[in-house]
């Protein structure tokens, strides 16, 4: 009987210290950010670099294409993603829980269909080889592009491309045309790419949003919530120091000054005011997302139905750090 006790007792204790052990980790998890290759989220990286972040509790992660960032999140490697507003509700409509916590950005001529010169107007694409990211925002924009020439998918061939295999694709006649962005876009106008599309004609279409893993977000509110407060941050130091901010984009983005700063003026990155009244309003993002959501399922890409707005926005953390 007193082996048993004492064999209770160290059992209770080891547990104890197990359990106590488990809520450090736990409470010092360090957050993985994902990203492919985008202005829009230069943000967090402006962040990084000043020493805003603190990489014990986060760490960015950077992709070569948003189909990757998709895969991560997909597969629980990263815990947060900036992502296209369509590739959030890809993952959605596959019933994946996740969180839409902020908006980075709304594209009005950063995506685009460029062409080699000799093409000048869409409806010349048909039958011509056109790369694009087939499981993300590329199928999306070129389907819509196609649309306003009165074409459809089957008028093109599509050619699987990621974006880090846009320039390399375009000079080594891979393709015809490619659904590009910067920092590629700038290059291939550089080689005499014509633009025959733009994301200006699709304005609320294209925009990007912060997601986070709704198992991440309840656990982790407190860190999710700094580092969204920092982005904050990180973009006010944009706005207010375009040059040196570009000067500090230019290493990563292997882009010159000047064209960052054209890049730059071609999306808009709501302020933390702004973003909540986005978030909120009925003509913001909601409106954004059933809009999104129809054309999608149209296109037959998702079915609209798996698609609740309600459920997957959540403004609580831009709310709190607004009140502060």
């Amino acid at each position: 009987m007193y082996k048993l006790s004492i064999f209770c007792l160290l059992t209770c204790f080891l547990a104890g210290v197990y359990f106590f052990k488990y809520k450090q980790d736990s409470s010092s998890k360090t957050l993985l950010i994902g990203t492919n290759v985008w202005m829009g989220y230069e943000a967090f990286y402006i962040s990084k670099d000043k020493g805003l972040l603190n990489s014990k509790n986060t760490k960015m992660v950077e992709y070569g294409s948003a189909t990757q960032v998709m895969r991560s999140f997909r597969n629980h490697i990263i815990d947060i993603a900036a992502l296209t507003l369509d590739e959030a509700l890809l993952l959605i409509n596959e019933g994946h829980r996740l969180k839409i916590i902020s908006i980075t950005d709304i594209s009005n001529g950063g995506d685009v269909l460029i062409a080699k010169p000799e093409f000048t107007k869409t409806s010349q694409l048909r039958g011509k080889r056109v790369g694009c990211e087939a499981s993300a925002l590329g199928q999306y924009m070129l389907r819509r592009a196609l649309a306003f020439s009165d074409m459809t998918i089957a008028d093109v061939t599509v050619v699987d491309t990621s974006i880090d295999q846009h320039i390399y694709g375009y000079e080594n006649n891979h393709f015809d045309a490619v659904i590009t962005f910067d920092p590629a876009r700038s290059n291939l106008i550089k080689k005499g790419g014509n633009t025959l599309f733009d994301s200006s004609l699709i304005p609320g279409e294209i925009l990007d949003v912060v997601v986070v893993q709704e198992d991440v977000f309840l656990q982790y509110k407190s860190e999710v919530r700094n580092l969204i407060k920092i982005w904050f941050e990180s973009l006010t130091f944009i706005q207010d120091n375009p040059r040196k901010s570009a000067i500090l984009m230019s290493k990563r983005l292997r882009m010159d000054v000047d064209e960052i700063l054209e890049s730059l003026s071609l999306i808009e990155q709501p302020n933390l005011k702004k973003c909540i009244d986005l978030m909120k309003n009925e003509d913001g993002i909601k409106s954004s997302i059933e809009n999104l959501s129809t054309i999608m399922s149209d296109l037959g890409i998702i079915d609209s139905h798996n698609i609740h707005s309600s459920e997957i926005l959540e403004t609580s953390l831009l709310e709190e750090i607004y009140s502060e």
